[in-house]
């Protein structure tokens, strides 16, 4: 189920950021989807951009859209 969950974030997220930025290196995000309703996929996708709120990224952020409770989603 998608909500508001911080246990959704990669524990090291920050820290490879930071490190990343500080060597140059362009940076992504890559997001792994698990909402099964379309007020939890608004909900997730919201969360996902708070917590990359203020980042400066070079490539897309990336939503993994592939667990089988997705298949209850339709285009509404």
């Amino acid at each position: 189920m998608g909500k508001k969950s911080p246990t959704q974030i990669d524990k090291k997220f920050k820290v490879n950021y930071e490190m990343a930025k500080s060597v140059g290196l362009p940076v992504g995000v890559y997001h792994y989807f698990y909402a099964d309703s379309s007020s939890d996929a608004k909900l997730e996708a919201e969360f996902c951009l708070e917590n990359i709120q203020g980042l400066e990224l070079e490539y897309p952020v990336v939503i993994n859209i592939e667990d089988k409770e997705q298949l209850k989603l339709n285009n509404r």
